[in-house]
């Protein structure tokens, strides 16, 4: 082709035809930036059909870790209800007079004193800022979404950090010079069973220490102030969960709508059509994909067992097998007579 257009050039110039030749250059320059901005265009569809696919695993990924941050959310709601109850009951809770009395109370203040921090699930969202891939996310309301998130966890931490330190100086200092720890446990039985076992066979002269010391906890004004304390944090970090369960559960809206666009997607031109909504078996592919790369992971496996359930609720039944990436592992999803489980 290039030997053609010399060709033609080298005549024009030859045979004086400077007008003819002029107009062959400014054709041949034109077809050279029509070629340069069909390459141009052609390498920007391949890299935004690159960037489509790096997205769609993003969001597939970052909605299994908001998930699971749901469940957990709502447990730990849960547990934040139940130590703003415990430690009203224990300000209005007369000394006990016998045995009962005190597993009444030894009860509740377990539920006061015990520590359990919530741990989102931040690999996806860590995986996406470090890489500086966030804007790969065409959404503003997802960008927007993940960002509140990620803020409000950091309240959370700072909250919890504050909380900490009075129930250390409030309560737990405090109480271990006045009261013996779970004065009930039997030590050796609950170290076999691996859990805690009560034994209420105790002397009149133990019962008389134990109504000593847990009248001397209730009447402490040190620790009657962190029991208000306590109600008044849990109250404020419950109401933090509450705002973040309730972004959780809009961005997931907004990913579900990103993704259900697939089948129509002019960047995914080979991409098989799905359903509306992810179905069981998709749902369960990735959980067990997810399982399979951590080894194994108790709060996907709790995940996937509800999912089951539900299923199982609508007479669903099937298997998917998946692999995991290192190894040959395998997550089944069989539908069973007496429901579903992962094995």
């Amino acid at each position: 082709m290039p030997r053609i257009f010399n060709t033609i050039r080298h005549r024009l110039l030859k045979e004086n035809r400077l007008t003819r030749y002029l107009v062959y250059a400014i054709g041949e320059i034109f077809l050279v930036m029509i070629g340069i901005l069909l390459a141009l265009q052609v390498n920007l569809w391949n890299l935004a059909r690159l960037d489509r696919q790096k997205e769609v695993k993003y969001l597939q990924t970052l909605k299994l870790d908001l998930l699971v941050d749901l469940e957990n959310l709502d447990d730990m709601i849960i547990e934040r209800n139940r130590k703003v109850t415990s430690a009203i009951a224990l300000l209005k809770h007369a000394p006990p007079t016998n045995i009962q009395g005190l597993l009444q109370v030894d009860s509740m203040l377990w539920n006061v004193y015990i520590w359990r921090n919530y741990i989102p699930r931040t690999n996806a969202l860590k995986e996406l800022t470090n890489s500086g891939d966030l804007n790969i996310i065409r959404d503003d309301s997802i960008r927007t979404l993940l960002l509140r998130i990620e803020e409000r966890n950091a309240l959370l931490v700072t909250s919890t950090a504050h909380m900490e330190r009075e129930y250390h100086e409030y309560l737990y200092d405090r109480t271990a010079g006045i009261r013996e720890y779970a004065p009930f446990q039997d030590l050796d039985e609950s170290t076999r069973m691996g859990r805690a076992v009560n034994d209420t066979l105790v002397s009149p002269q133990r019962g008389r220490e134990l109504l000593a010391q847990t009248t001397a906890i209730l009447s402490d004004l040190t620790i009657r102030n962190g029991l208000k304390l306590a109600r008044g944090n849990n109250v404020y970090i419950r109401r933090q969960y509450e705002a973040i369960v309730a972004d959780t559960k809009r961005l997931i809206g907004f990913i579900d709508a990103d993704l259900n666009t697939l089948p129509n997607d002019p960047l995914l031109p080979n991409h098989t059509p799905k359903p509306a909504g992810p179905g069981p078996r998709h749902t369960l592919l990735h959980l067990c994909h997810r399982r399979d790369r951590a080894g194994g992971d108790r709060d996907l496996d709790r995940l996937a067992d509800q999912q089951l359930e539900r299923e199982s609720e609508k007479g669903d039944s099937g298997e998917v097998n998946a692999n995991g990436t290192e190894g040959q592992s395998t997550c089944r999803y069989q539908g069973l007579s007496t429901g579903l489980a992962i094995v």
